[in-house]
């Protein structure tokens, strides 16, 4: 795992090279490796989100060339440094959204529309949600096991 706190005020979903569907992908591998795994199978990535594994490899790849993921074949995925610290802003704006949502106004999001929400609101707006609920994490997710944030779900089911 990385220093989480580097870059954590300078990280921006416009300037990253993902999508609302990639930053699944991103996030799921955040989870993996939160839970012990030092490299992911493209398969068992694609049954935890529920996609196909051609999906998987063809997203893995295309994180590969943009640095932010690590695949040998027959090894598997792991974030890079930049995939990691992307995927914990990501994990941290769906979060924030939960809490606002729960916290404000007693609305219990599931989780694929909390990530939703999240990915699609601006950084301002982000960045707002959590001085709102006094988010305790700044800017990226700091857990370090999955036992630390029942938040790190992958999917709604």
């Amino acid at each position: 795992m990385t220093n989480r706190q580097s870059n954590c005020a300078e990280v921006s979903l416009k300037e990253q090279p993902v999508t609302r569907t990639g930053g699944k992908y991103l996030c799921g591998l955040l989870r993996c490796s939160l839970a012990g795994c030092d490299r992911v199978a493209t398969g068992d990535l694609a049954t935890r989100l529920e996609v196909s594994r051609a999906s998987v490899t063809e997203m893995v790849e295309k994180f590969g060339a943009e640095g932010l993921v690590d695949h040998e074949r027959y090894k598997g995925a792991a974030l890079t440094d930049d995939g990691e610290t992307l995927a914990r802003h990501l994990q941290w704006r769906r979060c924030v959204t939960e809490r606002f949502f729960e916290g404000e106004l007693d609305v219990t999001l599931d989780a694929e529309t909390a990530y939703r929400i999240g990915f699609e609101l601006p950084e301002a707006g982000t960045d707002r949600l959590a001085s709102i609920v006094d988010h305790p994490c700044g800017r990226l997710c700091q857990a370090t096991s999955v036992s630390d944030c029942p938040r790190l779900t992958i999917s709604s089911s």
